[in-house]
């Protein structure tokens, strides 16, 4: 589906009078439902960016026109120097071969505190993690199996 949205980004024609349609499978309904604990929609309407956009027809004829007199520049394989921006970002880390979140150069972003049930013996007590990536951020979700109540904290890591 992604793969498809950036061919159908990059290739629509400037003067297209039709319509740009994707097909997005059932089963990522159920999926975002379950693994981000948002729906579909809602993640989608809380999306900021739009990445890729320099390398569609359409988009840099319509910079182009709000935009009179100035000229635009497409480099060739400007994902690329995205995608090389991110790289480097990530290596701004101090050691390049950490062993504990305690090492020099670490930092606390933050703390998710989880709720414990008390009817619940310690030895029941089991939670599912997950760790979405995205952008500059980071988000954790937290869930009890038990009580299925879920616990969440987003880091910017543009800080």
């Amino acid at each position: 589906m992604i793969r498809d949205f950036e061919v159908k980004k990059r290739k629509s024609e400037i003067d297209s009078q039709t319509d740009i349609t994707f097909r997005i499978p059932v089963v990522l309904k159920r999926i975002s439902a379950e693994q981000c604990h948002q729906a579909l929609c809602n993640q989608l309407e809380s999306l900021k960016y739009v990445g890729g956009i320099v390398e569609s027809p359409y988009d840099q004829q319509s910079i182009k026109e709000e935009l009179p007199g100035k000229q635009l520049i497409v480099t060739d394989e400007s994902g690329l120097a995205v995608l090389k921006g991110a790289v480097m970002f990530g290596h701004k880390t101090k050691d390049s071969d950490p062993i504990f979140t305690t090492d020099f150069g670490r930092e606390l972003l933050g703390k998710i505190e989880i709720s414990r049930d008390k009817d619940i013996v310690l030895e029941e007590l089991k939670n599912k993690t997950t760790f979405m990536f995205g952008d500059t951020e980071l988000h954790v979700f937290c869930e009890n199996l038990k009580t299925g109540k879920v616990e969440t904290l987003a880091f910017d890591l543009n800080k």
